[in-house]
């Protein structure tokens, strides 16, 4: 960047500023820059650079400005400011069309409390070969469990056809698949 392409940026800035007083304080804060920076003392440059950046940063706040000439000047003020420093070359640089890309989580898998959930369930049936009712099945388990979480898990077993469901919706009894039923009145407690 140069200071030619900044100085016009600025100018573009300033036909774009609505308010007249902010235009009148842009166009001598440009005027101050043009002076200084046509001189050698490059602090001066740079506390004028810093200067115009921060009123650029109020005309955008207060929206007294449209936001591409402002965003423009910007650019190209904090470019001639490195051009300053020796920081980056005096060549135009290369224009980044770089997307952000977002990477998405790994695949969420299943809650690590509830990893093992269905084995152990599994293995509480093996010594009850007439089946269990949920409250049972509940008091059981080793880990702690919500009710609803433990009726999702053998929502699924019922439906891999590891366990029956027998009875009505107040009084149901899960069986596991492999024993026989020795009770079908589940209900008569």
């Amino acid at each position: 960047m140069n200071f030619f392409e900044t100085f016009f940026s600025l100018v573009r800035l300033f036909l774009s500023t609505k308010d007249e007083f902010l235009k009148q304080k842009l166009e001598k804060k440009t005027r101050e820059f043009f002076h200084v920076a046509q001189s050698v003392d490059n602090k001066l440059a740079i506390k004028q650079i810093d200067d115009l950046n921060e009123f650029i940063e109020i005309l955008l706040y207060l929206k007294a400005s449209d936001l591409s000439p402002a965003l423009l000047a910007q650019k190209n003020l904090l470019c001639l400011y490195a051009e300053i420093l020796g920081s980056a070359p005096v060549e135009d640089l290369p224009e980044e069309k770089e997307v952000n890309y977002i990477e998405k989580p790994p695949n969420k898998t299943k809650n690590l409390k509830y990893k093992n959930l269905e084995t152990e369930i599994l293995q509480i049936f093996q010594d009850k070969p007439n089946g269990l009712f949920l409250r049972e099945i509940i008091s059981s388990l080793q880990s702690q469990c919500s009710r609803r979480t433990v009726q999702r898990h053998l929502n699924k077993l019922v439906a891999a056809r590891a366990l029956l469901k027998r009875g009505d919706k107040n009084f149901v009894k899960y069986i596991f698949h492999g024993h026989r039923v020795q009770d079908d009145h589940v209900g008569d407690k």
